[in-house]
């Protein structure tokens, strides 16, 4: 047992307690959970909003002003004391003398029993009465309107006065009086203020007999109210009593015989029952009180 050396004894010493030495067991490895990749978020940039300014701080009002000073009342000096003067004596009236009596007022006593006092309102038979003004001075003048002749109104009443003839003398062919004007008189008392006459056109369907049987102005004359007094004319013509009378006339003639010399007696041909004839008048204003 030579070749033991004691340095071989200690170092197999050493291994044996080395293994005497608890040695710890290896850990577990911990397997570590998956993690999942989200998908990007995307990132929206928002306005930049400006923050309202300030506003402005509103100065204080001025301090209102003082009140005025109150007038100082100074009491006016007292006026002087006139002095009182006398008044004039008041000289008595002087008595005043009855008149005498006239003769209405005397006794009745004293006049016969056949005979009246007179009373003091006598009717007077010498004084003429006052004479009434011209009705015709008050009155307004009449009032004219240019645009009535050429008027849609008037184009109107022509178109309606043609269909009417039509429908009474359907073959007759219509005339046209262009070169005769007949005149008629204004006999009433309306004021036509700067006007000696006025002016228009109508038509008329005249039977063969000489009686009107249709008639209407196709052009108005200026004033409205010759217009009214044209048809109440036609209303006479016709034999009719209109409301208010036409007052105009065709002096010293009649619309038959006047119509029947324009044409030289040349109508109521082939037997026809009806002439329908145009043409333009005059009216004259006999009595214009302007």
């Amino acid at each position: 047992m030579r070749w033991l050396s004691p340095v071989l004894l200690i170092s197999l010493g050493l291994h044996g307690l080395g293994f005497l030495i608890p040695v710890p067991k290896a850990p577990e490895v911990i397997e570590e959970p998956e993690v999942e990749v989200l998908d990007p978020i995307q990132i929206s940039t928002l306005p930049i909003v400006s923050e309202p300014e300030p506003e402005p701080l509103l100065e204080p009002p001025p301090p209102p002003p003082p009140p005025p000073p109150e007038p100082v009342f100074v009491e006016p000096p007292p006026e002087p004391e006139l002095p009182i003067e006398p008044e004039p004596p008041i000289e008595p009236e002087p008595p005043t003398e009855p008149e005498p009596p006239t003769e209405l007022e005397a006794d009745d006593s004293e006049l016969p029993d056949d005979l009246e006092p007179q009373s003091d309102f006598e009717p007077q038979d010498d004084l003429e009465p006052e004479d009434d003004p011209d009705p015709s001075e008050n009155d307004s003048p009449e009032t004219y309107d240019e645009g009535l002749a050429n008027s849609g109104a008037a184009l109107a009443g022509l178109t309606q006065f043609s269909e009417a003839a039509k429908a009474i003398a359907p073959t007759s062919v219509p005339r046209n009086l262009r070169n005769d004007v007949l005149e008629l008189e204004y006999l009433g008392d309306r004021c036509y203020a700067n006007r000696e006459f006025l002016e228009g056109a109508i038509g008329v369907v005249i039977d063969s007999a000489g009686s009107l049987s249709l008639g209407q102005l196709t052009s108005n004359t200026v004033s409205p109210t010759m217009n009214e007094s044209m048809a109440a004319w036609f209303q006479e013509e016709k034999g009719n009593v209109p409301s208010e009378p036409s007052e105009l006339q065709i002096p010293g003639t009649d619309l038959y015989s006047w119509l029947r010399e324009a044409v030289d007696g040349v109508w109521f041909s082939d037997g026809l029952g009806f002439e329908i004839i145009y043409f333009n008048i005059k009216i004259n204003l006999v009595n214009n009180s302007c």
